[in-house]
């Protein structure tokens, strides 16, 4: 009953969201609600926090009897019977030991453990963010590819009207065959730039559909319009600021640093060997009938004082070190890099600014009907439109590069300016 009710909700939900167009942020809904990658990543922590729990347990007591004589001699003195008449010659002995831990072990591993649960946290906040971008890059890449069919379906229909004019001009000898050749190789040309971007956009789209874990997911489910670019609020030295404190890979760095101390930590204090707390009990063994004894047992550090592990954990440490501030340093000029791109980026998408295409599809309409009118020759009219869809694709790639530039930025520093 319980999963058949799971089961109604979840095609609720989905007939709730394809009711009417995702946007991006119902699209990243989805996928955090849906990506196979996040939920995997989920039971690797629920697992570390498992071994917490397992690691802050004492280890268990051990039980040993021994000594048991299956029979008796005839040297074998008499004892007060165990039960009934029984064990009046029987011996044996037992011995029960326990394991105590010196220096704060457990502690210490403890500790290790809880650096490690962390440690899968922050590969999960690492993985939510580097999918987040690529489900945000393909997004805007749908974006431009819709974007750009519109432009090429708009000189493909003008060119397949043109084709079939030419054609039947061609048939009459009212034009030359040239003239329609040029008109055919144009045509083929523009067809087979729709059916790269066919494929693009289909490729793009099963991407889409695997980082949701929507498959019944088209491009007509995706609310594609015009979208206004988000703009830089904040400074270079916020940018800089946030992005050493809370960017994906350092954090994890700096979680490695904090494991490597404790694993010192833990080594060091392996240094001091264990106690070992034993209580004996024989029975007809010794001059004593029933010999009750405690002791203790230990390791003696004369050869073994775990030298080699010390020093290979305080050099890992000084490796983690040395990464962090390599990758800090990377971070800061790609940081710097991916800002001057932005910057670029705007500056140029302003340049374009009332020069898109509104006025440029009614220069290539009003270009067609001067064809027609023969204001212009084909070869103005071919070498137009050619300029018309070079415009728009270098327009729509720019601003599919700004906003990707921005979104890396974001990943840079670890969160959303928006």
């Amino acid at each position: 009953m319980k999963k058949q009710l799971l089961t109604l909700v979840f095609l609720i939900s989905t007939e709730a969201i394809f009711g009417q167009q995702l946007s991006l942020l119902d699209l990243e809904t989805a996928f955090l609600r849906n990506n196979l990658q996040l939920i995997a990543q989920k039971y690797q922590i629920g697992q570390a926090e498992a071994l917490i729990r397992q690691e802050r347990l004492w280890p268990n007591p051990s039980l040993t009897v021994d000594n048991v004589n299956l029979w008796a001699n005839s040297t074998f003195e008499n004892m007060e019977p165990l039960i009934g008449s029984f064990g009046a010659k029987q011996q044996f002995g037992a011995e029960l030991e326990q394991l105590i831990e010196t220096a704060g072990k457990r502690k210490k591993r403890v500790v290790l453990r809880e650096l490690e649960s962390k440690a899968n946290q922050l590969e999960f906040d690492a993985i939510l963010r580097e999918l987040k971008l690529d489900l945000r890059s393909t997004y805007y890449s749908l974006l431009r590819i819709k974007q750009e069919e519109v432009q090429l379906l708009r000189v493909l229909q003008l060119f397949e009207r043109l084709h079939a004019q030419y054609k039947v001009q061609a048939e009459k000898q009212h034009i030359s065959q040239v003239n329609y050749y040029r008109v055919h190789t144009e045509l083929i040309g523009i067809q087979r730039e729709v059916l790269d971007l066919t494929a693009e956009r289909l490729e793009k789209m099963k991407h889409l559909r695997v980082l949701t874990a929507l498959p019944a997911l088209t491009i007509a489910d995706l609310q594609l319009d015009n979208m206004e670019l988000p703009a830089l609020s904040a400074s270079s030295e916020e940018l800089e600021s946030w992005s050493l404190e809370a960017h994906p890979k350092l954090m994890q760095l700096r979680n490695e640093i904090d494991l490597a101390q404790q694993q010192v930590r833990v080594e060091v204090a392996n240094r001091i060997p264990d106690l070992s707390m034993v209580m004996n009990y024989e029975r007809g063994g010794n001059v004593m009938r029933n010999f009750v004894g405690i002791g203790v047992k230990l390791d003696i550090p004369v050869f073994n004082r775990n030298q080699g592990n010390i020093t290979a954990a305080r050099l890992h440490l000084t490796e983690q070190d040395q990464r962090l501030r390599a990758e800090e340093h990377e971070v800061t000029e790609a940081l710097s890099l991916h800002m001057r791109e932005l910057e670029r980026y705007g500056k140029q998408l302003q340049e374009w600014k009332g020069q898109e295409d509104g006025r440029q599809v009614q220069v290539l309409e009003n270009y067609s009907k001067y064809l027609q009118e023969q204001q212009v020759t084909l070869l103005e009219f071919i070498d137009f439109s050619q300029a018309y869809l070079e415009a728009q694709k270098a327009y729509l790639d720019l601003q599919e590069k700004y906003l990707n530039a921005f979104e890396t930025l974001q990943y840079l520093i670890g969160k959303d300016l928006k």
